[in-house]
């Protein structure tokens, strides 16, 4: 049985002034806010602030048990990373509509069937308030070559659910929301063994 405790007073968000806003065409600024603690002080803190809607990180699954990967350079890291597809809604986009373009644009695949399976999900609470869908599209096959924005430093793979599977196990999976979404995926289809 899990014990419930009280939480303590939380800090209140007092004021805030938006520092750098060149990453607006993502939907992001950074902002310094301004925080009221419990024992009155107010404190500054840097945070991303997502003023776009919330992305989806797709686990899309073939008839023959394969998943879509992507082998993406990532800036923050200043390095490879290896993703499950997804990205940032255009204006108006729902979920699912944002999935089938992501999945088009990044890997060149359709999707027949699009479930959310894990809604809203914190990046990093810690300093942004970004969240993310996690998807999971079954049906899925490549129908054309994928076509990637200037920014999109990548390459597209497929494997086994069973690999996929072994390379979560093994670590070598280090993008957070690609392990999240694997895991909440693998679960859903009965695959978490």
């Amino acid at each position: 049985m899990v014990e419930t405790k009280i939480l303590p007073q939380a800090p209140v968000l007092v004021g805030e002034r938006v520092l750098d806003d060149r990453a607006t065409r993502f939907g992001k600024q950074i902002v310094e806010r301004d925080f009221r603690m419990p024992n009155g002080e107010v404190l500054p803190i840097l945070c991303v602030i997502n003023r776009g809607m919330d992305p989806v990180i797709v686990f899309a699954l073939t008839e023959h048990e394969t998943v879509f990967l992507v082998h993406q350079f990532r800036f923050g890291i200043n390095g490879w990373i290896l993703e499950l597809p997804g990205g940032g809604p255009k204006p108006g986009q729902t979920c699912e509509e944002t999935a089938r373009t992501e999945l088009l644009e990044e890997v060149g695949v359709e999707a027949g069937t699009i479930q959310v399976i894990g809604e809203l999900m914190a990046f990093n609470p810690m300093l942004e308030n970004i969240r993310f869908n996690a998807v999971l599209a079954t049906g899925c096959r490549v129908v054309r070559a994928p076509t990637h924005d200037r920014t999109e430093i990548m390459t597209g793979m497929e494997v086994s659910v069973v690999k996929f599977r072994q390379m979560l196990k093994n670590g070598e999976m280090t993008d957070a929301k690609t392990v999240a979404t694997g895991y909440l995926a693998l679960d859903c289809l009965g695959q978490l063994e």
